[in-house]
Protein backbone atom coordinates (compact mmCIF):
# COMPACT_ATOMS: atom_id res chain seq x y z
CA UNK A 1 0.00 0.00 0.00
CA UNK A 2 1.34 3.52 -0.78
CA UNK A 3 2.58 6.18 1.47
CA UNK A 4 1.27 9.67 0.39
CA UNK A 5 2.51 12.81 2.09
CA UNK A 6 3.50 16.44 0.88
CA UNK A 7 6.65 17.74 1.54
CA UNK A 8 6.74 20.37 4.43
CA UNK A 9 9.12 23.26 2.22
CA UNK A 10 6.96 23.45 -0.77
CA UNK A 11 3.90 21.60 -0.21
CA UNK A 12 4.77 19.28 -2.97
CA UNK A 13 2.62 16.08 -3.03
CA UNK A 14 4.58 12.61 -3.05
CA UNK A 15 3.76 9.03 -2.88
CA UNK A 16 6.58 6.11 -1.95
CA UNK A 17 5.56 2.65 -1.32
CA UNK A 18 5.24 1.65 2.20
CA UNK A 19 8.11 -0.46 2.18
CA UNK A 20 9.87 2.78 2.62
CA UNK A 21 8.39 3.78 5.34
CA UNK A 22 10.97 5.49 7.89
CA UNK A 23 13.46 5.95 4.98
CA UNK A 24 15.38 9.11 4.31
CA UNK A 25 14.36 10.84 1.02
CA UNK A 26 14.30 14.42 -0.89
CA UNK A 27 11.66 16.52 -1.88
CA UNK A 28 11.82 15.90 -5.49
CA UNK A 29 10.82 19.40 -6.46
CA UNK A 30 12.44 21.51 -4.09
CA UNK A 31 15.48 18.97 -2.49
CA UNK A 32 14.32 19.44 0.84
CA UNK A 33 15.59 16.43 3.04
CA UNK A 34 12.24 14.10 3.87
CA UNK A 35 11.75 11.02 6.52
CA UNK A 36 8.87 9.12 4.87
CA UNK A 37 6.31 8.42 7.55
CA UNK A 38 5.00 5.40 8.66
CA UNK A 39 1.56 4.55 7.72
CA UNK A 40 -0.84 4.29 10.73
CA UNK A 41 -3.71 1.75 11.09
CA UNK A 42 -6.93 3.17 8.83
CA UNK A 43 -9.32 3.71 11.50
CA UNK A 44 -13.01 4.77 10.55
CA UNK A 45 -12.98 7.82 11.15
CA UNK A 46 -16.27 9.37 13.04
CA UNK A 47 -18.57 11.68 10.45
CA UNK A 48 -18.52 14.50 11.97
CA UNK A 49 -19.23 18.10 10.50
CA UNK A 50 -16.16 20.11 8.79
CA UNK A 51 -14.59 22.42 10.34
CA UNK A 52 -15.53 25.94 9.92
CA UNK A 53 -12.21 27.08 8.02
CA UNK A 54 -10.82 29.92 9.50
CA UNK A 55 -9.94 32.68 6.88
CA UNK A 56 -6.19 33.36 6.69
CA UNK A 57 -5.67 37.47 6.44
CA UNK A 58 -3.78 38.71 3.42
CA UNK A 59 -0.86 39.34 5.15
CA UNK A 60 -0.14 35.71 5.28
CA UNK A 61 -1.18 34.98 1.56
CA UNK A 62 -0.15 35.63 -1.83
CA UNK A 63 -1.52 35.43 -5.25
CA UNK A 64 -0.11 32.66 -7.45
CA UNK A 65 1.84 34.31 -10.74
CA UNK A 66 0.70 31.58 -12.95
CA UNK A 67 -3.04 30.27 -11.76
CA UNK A 68 -3.94 33.12 -9.71
CA UNK A 69 -5.18 30.74 -6.56
CA UNK A 70 -4.24 32.35 -3.14
CA UNK A 71 -1.74 30.06 -1.78
CA UNK A 72 0.64 31.20 1.84
CA UNK A 73 3.35 33.77 1.50
CA UNK A 74 5.92 31.43 2.81
CA UNK A 75 5.35 28.58 0.25
CA UNK A 76 7.79 28.20 -2.81
CA UNK A 77 5.81 25.97 -4.94
CA UNK A 78 2.14 26.52 -5.87
CA UNK A 79 -0.26 23.58 -4.62
CA UNK A 80 -2.83 24.13 -7.40
CA UNK A 81 -0.17 24.32 -10.59
CA UNK A 82 2.96 22.88 -8.97
CA UNK A 83 4.98 25.86 -10.49
CA UNK A 84 7.69 27.23 -8.66
CA UNK A 85 6.97 30.76 -7.48
CA UNK A 86 10.39 31.39 -5.92
CA UNK A 87 12.25 30.54 -8.95
CA UNK A 88 9.87 32.65 -10.97
CA UNK A 89 9.90 35.35 -9.08
CA UNK A 90 13.86 35.76 -8.79
CA UNK A 91 13.64 35.46 -12.77
CA UNK A 92 11.60 38.28 -12.12
CA UNK A 93 13.44 39.86 -9.59
CA UNK A 94 15.47 43.35 -11.03
CA UNK A 95 18.94 41.40 -10.14
CA UNK A 96 18.14 38.96 -13.00
CA UNK A 97 18.03 42.31 -15.05
CA UNK A 98 21.41 43.18 -14.30
CA UNK A 99 24.17 41.64 -16.69
CA UNK A 100 21.74 43.28 -19.78
CA UNK A 101 21.38 46.42 -17.99
CA UNK A 102 25.63 46.12 -17.35
CA UNK A 103 25.82 45.07 -21.21
CA UNK A 104 24.01 47.98 -22.31
CA UNK A 105 26.01 50.24 -20.08
CA UNK A 106 28.85 49.02 -21.66
CA UNK A 107 27.17 49.12 -24.91
CA UNK A 108 26.71 52.64 -24.70
CA UNK A 109 29.99 53.89 -22.59
CA UNK A 110 32.04 52.49 -25.67
CA UNK A 111 29.49 54.25 -28.06
CA UNK A 112 29.88 56.89 -25.97
CA UNK A 113 34.23 56.90 -26.47
CA UNK A 114 33.61 55.89 -29.82
CA UNK A 115 31.96 59.04 -30.53
CA UNK A 116 34.25 61.17 -28.28
CA UNK A 117 37.56 59.72 -30.43
CA UNK A 118 35.68 60.19 -33.59
CA UNK A 119 34.95 64.05 -32.50
CA UNK A 120 38.39 64.40 -31.48
CA UNK A 121 39.60 63.49 -34.53
CA UNK A 122 37.00 65.66 -36.29
CA UNK A 123 38.35 68.27 -34.27
CA UNK A 124 41.77 67.28 -34.96
CA UNK A 125 41.31 67.28 -38.91
CA UNK A 126 39.48 70.89 -38.45
CA UNK A 127 42.52 72.41 -36.71
CA UNK A 128 44.46 71.19 -39.09
CA UNK A 129 42.37 72.66 -41.82
CA UNK A 130 42.11 75.87 -40.15
CA UNK A 131 45.80 75.90 -40.05
CA UNK A 132 46.66 74.95 -43.66
CA UNK A 133 43.91 77.87 -44.70
CA UNK A 134 45.77 80.12 -42.31
CA UNK A 135 49.35 79.28 -44.06
CA UNK A 136 47.75 79.63 -47.34
CA UNK A 137 46.39 82.64 -46.78
CA UNK A 138 49.56 84.12 -45.30
CA UNK A 139 51.44 82.83 -47.85
CA UNK A 140 49.34 84.48 -50.72
CA UNK A 141 49.26 87.38 -48.68
CA UNK A 142 52.91 87.10 -48.69
CA UNK A 143 53.10 86.45 -52.58
CA UNK A 144 50.57 89.15 -53.30
CA UNK A 145 53.17 91.72 -50.99
CA UNK A 146 56.05 90.50 -52.81
CA UNK A 147 54.24 91.09 -56.03
CA UNK A 148 53.46 94.17 -55.14
CA UNK A 149 56.93 94.90 -53.84
CA UNK A 150 58.59 93.73 -57.19
CA UNK A 151 56.00 96.09 -58.75
CA UNK A 152 56.94 99.00 -56.67
CA UNK A 153 60.23 98.18 -57.50
CA UNK A 154 59.97 98.11 -61.51
CA UNK A 155 57.44 101.03 -61.45
CA UNK A 156 60.07 103.04 -59.79
CA UNK A 157 63.10 101.96 -61.60
CA UNK A 158 60.87 103.09 -64.78
CA UNK A 159 60.38 106.27 -63.23
CA UNK A 160 63.98 106.43 -62.71
CA UNK A 161 65.07 105.74 -66.44
CA UNK A 162 62.57 107.64 -67.80
CA UNK A 163 63.77 110.50 -65.67
CA UNK A 164 67.65 109.96 -66.31
CA UNK A 165 66.28 109.75 -69.78
CA UNK A 166 64.91 112.88 -69.91
CA UNK A 167 68.00 114.75 -67.99
CA UNK A 168 70.23 112.77 -70.92
CA UNK A 169 68.31 114.75 -73.62
CA UNK A 170 67.72 117.93 -72.18
CA UNK A 171 71.60 117.64 -71.89
CA UNK A 172 72.24 116.40 -75.14
CA UNK A 173 69.63 119.22 -76.39
CA UNK A 174 71.88 121.97 -74.21
CA UNK A 175 75.34 120.19 -75.06
CA UNK A 176 74.02 120.61 -78.44
CA UNK A 177 73.44 124.07 -78.31
CA UNK A 178 76.41 125.13 -76.13
CA UNK A 179 78.54 123.50 -79.01
CA UNK A 180 76.47 125.20 -81.86
CA UNK A 181 77.01 128.32 -80.60
CA UNK A 182 80.20 128.32 -79.57
CA UNK A 183 81.25 127.22 -83.61
CA UNK A 184 79.63 129.58 -84.15
CA UNK A 185 81.00 132.37 -82.15
CA UNK A 186 84.25 130.86 -83.60
CA UNK A 187 83.36 130.99 -87.19
CA UNK A 188 82.59 134.93 -86.23
CA UNK A 189 85.36 135.45 -84.91
CA UNK A 190 87.86 134.19 -87.88
CA UNK A 191 85.49 135.92 -90.16
CA UNK A 192 86.67 139.31 -87.96
CA UNK A 193 89.81 138.47 -88.55
CA UNK A 194 89.45 137.80 -91.96
CA UNK A 195 88.25 140.68 -92.72
CA UNK A 196 90.48 142.83 -90.73
CA UNK A 197 93.66 140.96 -92.31
CA UNK A 198 92.81 141.97 -95.50
CA UNK A 199 92.24 145.79 -94.74
CA UNK A 200 94.14 148.31 -96.41
CA UNK A 201 94.70 151.47 -95.06
CA UNK A 202 96.87 152.49 -98.10
CA UNK A 203 94.37 153.88 -99.90
CA UNK A 204 92.97 156.26 -97.40
CA UNK A 205 94.48 159.68 -98.39
CA UNK A 206 93.36 161.69 -95.94
CA UNK A 207 92.89 161.40 -92.25
CA UNK A 208 89.52 162.02 -93.13
CA UNK A 209 89.34 158.77 -95.19
CA UNK A 210 91.25 157.10 -92.81
CA UNK A 211 89.24 157.51 -90.11
CA UNK A 212 85.98 156.57 -92.38
CA UNK A 213 87.49 153.43 -92.64
CA UNK A 214 88.53 152.86 -89.01
CA UNK A 215 84.60 153.65 -88.42
CA UNK A 216 83.77 150.68 -91.03
CA UNK A 217 85.84 148.16 -89.41
CA UNK A 218 84.28 149.08 -86.03
CA UNK A 219 81.01 148.65 -87.00
CA UNK A 220 81.65 145.48 -88.40
CA UNK A 221 82.97 144.35 -85.23
CA UNK A 222 79.98 146.11 -83.44
CA UNK A 223 77.56 144.14 -85.83
CA UNK A 224 79.75 141.08 -85.10
CA UNK A 225 79.30 140.93 -81.33
CA UNK A 226 75.40 142.12 -81.97
CA UNK A 227 75.10 138.90 -83.47
CA UNK A 228 77.06 136.69 -80.80
CA UNK A 229 75.06 138.40 -77.90
CA UNK A 230 71.70 137.36 -79.31
CA UNK A 231 73.51 133.77 -79.75
CA UNK A 232 73.81 133.52 -76.42
CA UNK A 233 70.59 135.58 -75.14
CA UNK A 234 68.98 132.49 -74.08
CA UNK A 235 72.12 130.55 -72.44
CA UNK A 236 71.62 131.52 -68.65
CA UNK A 237 73.93 130.52 -66.43
CA UNK A 238 70.92 128.44 -64.47
CA UNK A 239 71.27 126.08 -67.74
CA UNK A 240 74.83 127.01 -68.67
CA UNK A 241 77.64 127.17 -66.01
CA UNK A 242 79.98 128.15 -68.59
CA UNK A 243 78.34 130.99 -70.31
CA UNK A 244 79.40 133.23 -67.90
CA UNK A 245 83.57 132.54 -69.00
CA UNK A 246 81.79 132.55 -72.40
CA UNK A 247 80.43 135.80 -72.22
CA UNK A 248 84.06 136.93 -71.03
CA UNK A 249 85.48 135.71 -73.73
CA UNK A 250 83.20 137.54 -75.79
CA UNK A 251 83.64 140.87 -74.17
CA UNK A 252 87.44 140.67 -73.94
CA UNK A 253 87.60 139.46 -77.89
CA UNK A 254 86.05 142.74 -79.04
CA UNK A 255 87.52 144.75 -76.52
CA UNK A 256 90.66 144.28 -78.01
CA UNK A 257 89.75 143.79 -81.44
CA UNK A 258 88.35 147.52 -81.52
CA UNK A 259 91.73 148.25 -79.78
CA UNK A 260 93.60 146.68 -82.12
CA UNK A 261 91.57 148.61 -84.95
CA UNK A 262 92.63 151.52 -83.69
CA UNK A 263 96.15 151.43 -83.06
CA UNK A 264 96.43 150.24 -86.07
CA UNK A 265 94.97 153.14 -87.57
CA UNK A 266 96.61 155.53 -85.30
CA UNK A 267 99.63 153.54 -86.45
CA UNK A 268 99.10 154.07 -90.14
CA UNK A 269 98.47 157.79 -89.63
CA UNK A 270 101.53 158.49 -87.82
CA UNK A 271 104.04 156.47 -90.11
CA UNK A 272 102.06 157.39 -93.61
CA UNK A 273 100.54 160.49 -93.07
CA UNK A 274 103.06 162.08 -90.49
CA UNK A 275 106.17 160.47 -91.81
CA UNK A 276 107.52 159.62 -88.54
CA UNK A 277 107.96 156.28 -86.63
CA UNK A 278 106.28 155.65 -83.70
CA UNK A 279 107.65 152.49 -80.84
CA UNK A 280 104.54 152.82 -78.33
CA UNK A 281 101.83 152.60 -81.03
CA UNK A 282 103.54 149.85 -82.64
CA UNK A 283 104.45 147.91 -79.70
CA UNK A 284 100.55 148.77 -78.92
CA UNK A 285 98.85 147.34 -82.03
CA UNK A 286 101.30 144.51 -81.66
CA UNK A 287 100.13 143.79 -78.14
CA UNK A 288 96.03 143.96 -79.13
CA UNK A 289 97.08 141.54 -82.21
CA UNK A 290 98.23 138.92 -79.34
CA UNK A 291 95.26 139.59 -77.25
CA UNK A 292 92.63 138.91 -80.04
CA UNK A 293 94.54 135.87 -80.75
CA UNK A 294 94.70 134.91 -76.78
CA UNK A 295 90.78 135.53 -76.98
CA UNK A 296 89.84 133.23 -79.75
CA UNK A 297 92.23 130.15 -78.27
CA UNK A 298 90.30 130.83 -74.53
CA UNK A 299 87.47 130.83 -76.65
CA UNK A 300 88.55 127.48 -77.86
CA UNK A 301 89.30 125.66 -74.25
CA UNK A 302 85.76 127.14 -73.25
CA UNK A 303 84.21 125.71 -76.04
CA UNK A 304 85.71 122.16 -74.78
CA UNK A 305 83.87 122.78 -71.33
CA UNK A 306 80.29 121.42 -71.96
CA UNK A 307 78.64 124.06 -69.70
CA UNK A 308 76.83 121.13 -68.21
CA UNK A 309 76.62 120.42 -64.67
CA UNK A 310 76.40 116.87 -64.75
CA UNK A 311 76.76 113.84 -67.73
CA UNK A 312 73.95 111.98 -66.85
CA UNK A 313 74.40 108.01 -67.48
CA UNK A 314 72.75 106.64 -70.86
CA UNK A 315 71.79 103.43 -69.66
Amino acid sequence: MDITFNCDQCGQNIVIDEAGAGLATECPKCGQPLTVPRQEAQHPKPITSPPAQVAASPSETKQCPFCAETIKREAKVCRFCGRDTVAEKSTRSPSNRSPLLWSLAIVILAVAVLGIGLWDRHQAEQTKLAKQQVEQTKLAKQQVERAKAEKQQAEKQKAEQEENDRQYAEWKRKSDKWWSVTKKIEARFDQLQQEYTTRDFSNCRSAHELDQEENRLLDKARTAETEIHDMMADMSSADFPGSFDLFKVVTEFFAHHRAMIGSDATLFHTVVMLGRWDDDWEKKAHEEHLACNKAMLALISVRGFSGLPFLPKKK
